[in-house]
């Protein structure tokens, strides 16, 4: 008699997923001229691993295509003066990075660059 079965496997992990932005200035004449994504965020997870389809990015709570580039997440910004961007990741344990933003806009006398500020949380309404 022959018997077959599934392993199961549970992941556990108490690491963090960290995000954070690659560069926190983007001049205005990359963004247009690039034929590439110009936003990207780095993406750290010393746990499970990042589960690459658990990933939504939204800008201005639209979602938006991205590319997932171990260790990259990297999408187009349309956003010329100001947005926000919110990136959610899950890992291969079910753990989620945590619930935080990061906004875009243009300096005074810099409108030509885009500036990354963040990241911020809901919660605590920490700017």
């Amino acid at each position: 008699a022959s018997f077959y079965g599934t392993a199961t496997y549970n992941y556990r992990s108490r690491y963090i997923i960290s995000l954070v932005p690659v560069v926190s200035q983007i001049k205005e004449k990359v963004r247009k001229d690039l034929g590439y994504d110009s936003i990207a965020f780095y993406v750290l997870d010393d746990g499970t691993g990042i589960n690459p389809n658990r990933i939504h990015v939204s800008v201005d709570s639209d979602s938006v295509e991205f590319n997932y580039d171990e260790p990259f997440i990297k999408f187009r910004s349309r956003c010329f003066v100001g947005c926000t961007i919110r990136i959610s990741v899950e890992d291969n344990a079910r753990n989620m990075n945590p619930k935080v933003f990061w906004e875009t806009r243009a300096k005074q006398g810099f409108l030509d660059t885009l500036y990354i500020d963040g990241p911020f949380t809901e919660l605590s309404g920490e700017r």
